[in-house]
């Protein structure tokens, strides 16, 4: 955890407005017991062999992109250093948000929200979507009520998904996609059913051979890219409103996990082939923090989660994200 006499941080507006507006807040001090509530996103490090590290990348609580070393094992997470991730030509990046992270061709690639230095002082209409690794690109904007990007590949091609207004106050919210090969971005679709600031999750279906995109309007979507038609998701009725989206896709099957309603333990849905089954709690899962993304990765026969916890310790609040059990890692066995 950053402290410092001088601090820019980004904030949730709590009155009418949801999205998340950018401050200026002349901090004398930052205690180290405040907890930011960060942006996550977890891929597995392909530079060490055998999967056994996953670089957790963060948004700190001076919205910089930074990453520590997780244990992509069973063994526990050690004490990791934080390292600053790329370089801050982005500016800042929202927080609370969703940030989008995968390795494509052996780089490892994130996305997420960000706005301008320049525009500390006040809210834009507008945020820019931005690759932050391997190096900063914007690749498009988006209209300040969403707040989540989510990223999938085919091994070849890589694209980036969010959502927009169509319109300045309009309900009708599109879902769109950004091809990073080409550059060329269009809308997939348009509904009035989209929840302000939902969480989005994509996956490629190597069995179907085509893109498949989660994301809440009444209740969990599936968007089929090729048909183009959405489905209600069966039996995650009992999810928390604007709850966080994580998806692991291993052996072509789906695993989904998001926030339960009552008590706000990690729920998990499975597909398999074109079905889906009933929700689960996730063994050992504690309740999120509020406004914490979940994330998910796939290493050595477990999906590895993490995020922050609702019930973090005081102890644990000031030894900071260095500390091993700053974000908690949930272990999920593969079936």
């Amino acid at each position: 955890m950053h402290t410092g006499c001088l601090e820019l941080v980004l904030l949730r507006c709590v009155a009418n407005d949801k999205s998340p507006h950018l401050l200026y807040a002349n901090v004398s001090r930052v205690k180290s017991a405040s907890i930011n509530m960060p942006a996550l996103t977890a891929i597995v490090d392909k530079t060490v062999s055998g999967d056994k590290n996953i670089l957790l990348y963060y948004n700190t609580s001076t919205a910089k992109l930074v990453y520590i070393v997780k244990s992509g094992t069973e063994e526990d997470d050690s004490a990791s250093d934080i390292k600053t991730a790329g370089n801050d030509d982005y500016g800042y990046i929202l927080n609370p948000s969703q940030m989008g992270g995968l390795n494509w061709k052996g780089t490892n690639y994130v996305t997420a929200l960000t706005t301008p230095v320049a525009d500390m002082d006040h809210a834009p209409d507008e945020y820019r979507v931005c690759t932050l690794l391997p190096q900063y690109k914007e690749l498009t904007t988006t209209t300040r009520d969403n707040q989540a990007v989510a990223m999938c590949t085919d091994g070849e091609t890589c694209w980036a998904y969010y959502m927009r207004a169509q319109s300045k106050g309009s309900r009708t919210r599109s879902l769109n996609e950004i091809n990073l090969v080409t550059g060329a971005s269009k809308q997939c679709v348009g509904t009035t059913d989209a929840w302000i600031d939902c969480s989005i999750a994509a996956w490629y279906d190597t069995e179907q051979k085509q893109v498949f995109v989660i994301y809440e309007g009444s209740g969990l979507v599936e968007y089929d890219t090729v048909r183009q038609q959405i489905a209600f998701l069966p039996g995650t009725g009992n999810m928390m409103r604007n709850t966080p989206l994580a998806l692991s896709y291993y052996n072509n099957t789906v695993y989904l996990y998001y926030s339960g309603r009552n008590g706000g333990d990690v729920q998990r849905v499975v597909k398999t082939g074109t079905t889906w089954g009933p929700a689960a709690t996730v063994t050992g899962s504690v309740p999120l923090a509020q406004d914490c993304q979940l994330t998910v990765v796939p290493a050595n026969g477990f999906n590895h989660l993490f995020y922050v916890s609702r019930d973090m310790s005081q102890d644990t609040a000031d030894a900071g994200p260095s500390s091993p059990s700053y974000f908690t890692h949930i272990r999920d066995p593969l079936n």
